[in-house]
Parts: structure tokens; sequence; C-alpha cells
């Protein structure tokens, strides 16, 4: 399989300085690289960067966890084999990568050696023994390892990352968990679903707080940094904004095709969206404004992310190609006056 990458010339990456020679520019500020075969469909699940922004982690359907240099586009690890990253996440500090995915199995990595530190055999009554674990994340404090998966009953777990202990079960949802965020103090786990909620949990006692019914299935959630705002994107074609403490519905973004993946920017002054159309759309959280609207893949966008400065959006989408896009100042809603 054929790698390549291309990166906008003189731009400084992720704190590091100096001028990038890049094979190849693209003028709308973007480069791609992953699977360069036109003929795969190593879908990209999950996309995530170390909290120093040095490392991109990918998850696919093919079996493999990379590690990619985004400075240089280098490859630097595909873990092993069988190793099916439906969701990718690291640890606050950086020093674990956590995979969710095949063998009803969570695996903890070193990420900077690429050797397995742990397996946590998560959920053993999910519907495809093969495809269990589909979303994961840490708390910010990094004490606390959510994990959803397909099973029909138990299907949304915390565990305590640094001994592998099993936590907590949540019980509530009645199909597969799609989607799991913390809030920034910790103090509420997010999850979303296929069977049309959205649901708050209070992660010390693992008690449900609200469920959130929604039209359709729910593909993504996400806080923004403040916590002030819960996302969830749908089915059904639209973004929800709400409060998260009361679980008031502030505002409904449409959009063109079903939300498959969002995002807050590191200000929260940005939320992005990808979806089945292959669009990618950065839009104003506060007026529901789309800000921009890129073309990615038409096949769809399945993960998006921002870089820990805020400067890079970076996409996954169904063919196993990963885009990366600058992110200018003129993108965000108060930019005309500064």
């Amino acid at each position: 399989m054929k790698y390549a990458f291309y990166i906008l010339a003189g731009l400084a990456l992720f704190g590091f300085a100096g001028t990038m020679q890049p094979a190849a520019a693209s003028p709308d500020g973007s480069w791609h690289f992953g699977n360069d075969d036109p003929n795969s469909w190593d879908a990209i699940t999950s996309v995530a960067f170390s909290p120093d922004g040095k490392l991109l982690a990918s998850g696919s359907w093919g079996i493999t966890i990379k590690l990619w240099d985004p400075l240089t586009g280098k490859l630097l690890f595909t873990f092993a084999k069988d190793t099916r990253g439906n969701s990718v996440a690291f640890s606050p500090d950086g020093k674990l990568l956590a995979s969710g995915g095949k063998h009803n199995a969570i695996k903890l990595w070193n990420p900077r050696t690429g050797k397995e530190l742990r397996e946590l055999q998560a959920h053993t009554d999910a519907v495809f023994s093969n495809d269990a674990v589909f979303s994961i994340a840490f708390s910010p404090d990094g004490k606390l390892l959510a994990s959803g998966s397909w099973g029909e009953t138990i299907n949304l777990k915390l565990w305590d990352p640094s001994t592998g202990k099993e936590l907590q079960t949540l019980k509530g949802h009645t199909d597969s968990v799609s989607s799991v965020a913390f809030s920034p103090d910790g103090k509420l786990l997010a999850s979303g679903s296929l069977d049309k909620t959205v649901r708050l949990w209070d992660t010390n006692t693992g008690k449900e707080l609200r469920a959130l019914k929604e039209p359709d299935y729910i593909n993504s959630v996400a806080f923004s940094p403040d916590g002030k705002l819960l996302a969830s994107g749908s089915g059904d074609k639209t973004i929800k904004l709400s409060d998260p403490l009361t679980g008031k519905a502030l505002r409904t973004i449409r959009a063109a095709s079903n939300i498959n993946s969002i995002a807050f920017s590191p200000d929260g002054k940005l939320l992005a969206s990808g979806d089945g159309l292959g669009t990618i759309t950065l839009w104003d959280p506060l007026t529901g404004e789309a800000l921009r609207t890129i073309k990615g893949n038409e096949y769809g966008v399945s993960s998006v992310v921002f870089s820990p400065d805020g400067t890079i959006l970076v996409a996954g989408d169904n063919q196993g190609k990963i885009q990366a896009h600058s992110i200018t100042q003129q993108a965000h809603p108060d930019s005309a006056a500064r």
C-alpha cells in the first residue's frame, strides 16, 4: 500500500517552527495522507491528536491502528495485526493510546513505542463478537475511560485505565452506543446511541441524569470546551445543541446529509461536522451559521478532530484517506472585529 502526504509550504504545525518543503502544495491550504489506493475501502473510523499535537492516531475497519507524525507525514507505527480501531483516544497526559474494536476488547498502548500495555475484556455481550467496542474517551483528569459498544443491554462502561478495573456499567440505552464524551470538568458523561437518545450520566455514581430523545439515531456527541453546550450529530441531518445541565434544547443546525462526526475547536468558537456526502462544515455554535464548507471524500467523512492549538482540522473518510485543513483566522465568527 502506498502512502502520500502533502503539506502546505511555510506552515508551522503544532508548535514546530520552520519552513516545510512539501511534496505537493494545495492552494486551498489542505494536505492529505493515508491510503493512496483509489480502489481501497479501508474506512478511517476515528482520528485523534496527542495532547501536544505531535502525534496523530487513526483507526480503521481494515484491522489497523496507525500512528503518524503530522509534521512529516511519516507512518510511525502500524499496531499489531487483528487490532481493529473503531475508536482511538489519547490519555490527557499523552502516555496512553486507547483503542476499541475487535474481539470485545479495549487495548491500551504506549504511543511512543507501539507496545501493548493492557487489554480490557470489555463487552462480552456484544451483538457482533468481532466488532464490539465502537466508542471510547478518557476523562479530562485521565482517571476514567468510558467505552460503548454494540451490546443489547450492557453496552456502556467506565474503567480505571491505570489498573484495567471495570468501575461502572451504565444501563439505559436499548441499542448500540455510537459515541461517548466527558464534560470538561469530568462530572458528566454524554452518550449517543442508535436508540435515538443522548443520555447524560453522573460519572461518580453511574446514575443516569436525563435522556434527550431525538428523531433519528445519534452518531456523535461533543461538549463545548466551557461545558455550557452539548452537541449531538444525527442521522436526520441535524446537529442539536443543548444545555447539558438542564437538557433544554437551544438550537438546531440543519445540514445536507446525515452527520457522522462533530468536534468543537479548543476555543469553542467553531463546531466542525463531517457528513455522509463527504462535506466538512465549520459552524458558529452560537448562531448556527455555516462559516466555511470544505469538500471531502464523496463517499463520506467519518471522523473530524481539531489539533490542540486549533489551527488544523483533520478528517478521516470512508476510503481510508486522512485530510488536513488549515483553519485560518477568517473562519472564526469574530474575525471581522480583529
